[in-house]
């Protein structure tokens, strides 16, 4: 999927290749991405950061 010859972990597909950090700008809800934490405190932090109920129904769509 990514041409940058690295391991295709979560944290990677989800918030380290390029496709995929184009794709959390394309929809464009402001979440900061912190990549100093665990891939599930990440999704706890944009979760908490987003604010609203629907955050779990966007990062599926975002991821799959």
């Amino acid at each position: 999927m990514c041409n940058l010859g690295t391991e295709e972990t979560n944290f990677h597909l989800f918030f380290g290749c390029p496709f995929s950090m184009r794709c959390w700008e394309y929809i464009g809800i402001g979440i900061s991405w912190n990549p100093e934490l665990q891939f599930f405190d990440m999704l706890i932090q944009g979760r908490t950061d987003f604010q609203q109920n629907f955050f779990m129904e966007i990062f599926i769509v975002a991821a799959w």
